[in-house]
C-alpha cells in the first residue's frame, strides 16, 4: 500500500510539469460517481495553486461502507490540473473485521473526525472553465468511537478507498 501511495504522488509530480493548464474559473462544482457510491463537491480558487471547498458523499462495496461530510483544501503543485486535497470533517466507516478473541469476522461501524487526503486530475472538456471531468482516488480515515453489540464502546481508527470519476461545470 506504501509503495502504491508513492509511486501515485510521483506520477502526479512528474505529470503535472507536462500537463498543466491554468486555472480560469472561480467556482467548480460536481457530481462523483464510484462503482457503488455517489457524492457532491463545491470549490473555490483562491490562486492558481490553492482552492478550498467541501464534499460529501457516500460509498460501499460489498465489505465496507462509508459516508462523510468534509471540508476541503487543494493544492497545485506546477498551477496545473493535477492536484493533491486533504479533508477534515465527519465520517463513518463500516465494514467486517477479523475478531481474534471469538476466532471469526464481526461487524464494526466507527463514527468519528475524517481525515481525507486524495490526489487526481481535473480534464477541461472543450475550452478552459465550463464542463470538465474529474478522476481522482480518496482514502477516507475515521478516527472515532466503535460501539459493540454489548453498548461498549473504543476508540479506533477505520479506513476505506473510493476510485471515482467526477463531472462538473466551472463558472
Amino acid at each position: 500500500m506504501k509503495r502504491f501511495v508513492f509511486l501515485s504522488v510521483l506520477a502526479v509530480t512528474l505529470a503535472g510539469g507536462v500537463f498543466a493548464q491554468e486555472i480560469g474559473s472561480k467556482n467548480w462544482l460536481s457530481a462523483d460517481l464510484s462503482l457503488m457510491g455517489a457524492g457532491v463537491r463545491y470549490e473555490r480558487v483562491l490562486n492558481d495553486r490553492l482552492s478550498v471547498g467541501g464534499t460529501a458523499y457516500w460509498d460501499t462495496s460489498f465489505f465496507s461502507d462509508s459516508y462523510g461530510i468534509n471540508l476541503t483544501a487543494r493544492y497545485y503543485p506546477w498551477s496545473g490540473r493535477f492536484y493533491g486535497e486533504l479533508g477534515l470533517g465527519y465520517g463513518v466507516t463500516s465494514g467486517f473485521q477479523s475478531d481474534r478473541t471469538i476466532d471469526f469476522f464481526s461487524f464494526y461501524t466507527i463514527s468519528g473526525a475524517m481525515i481525507s487526503p486524495s490526489i487526481g486530475w481535473k480534464i477541461d472538456v472543450g475550452k478552459l472553465g465550463g464542463f470538465y471531468i474529474n478522476p481522482f482516488i480518496n482514502i477516507p480515515m475515521v478516527l472515532g468511537t466503535d460501539i459493540d453489540n454489548e453498548h461498549n464502546s473504543q476508540f479506533k481508527f477505520g479506513f476505506s478507498s473510493r476510485f471515482a470519476v467526477g463531472m462538473g461545470y466551472s463558472f
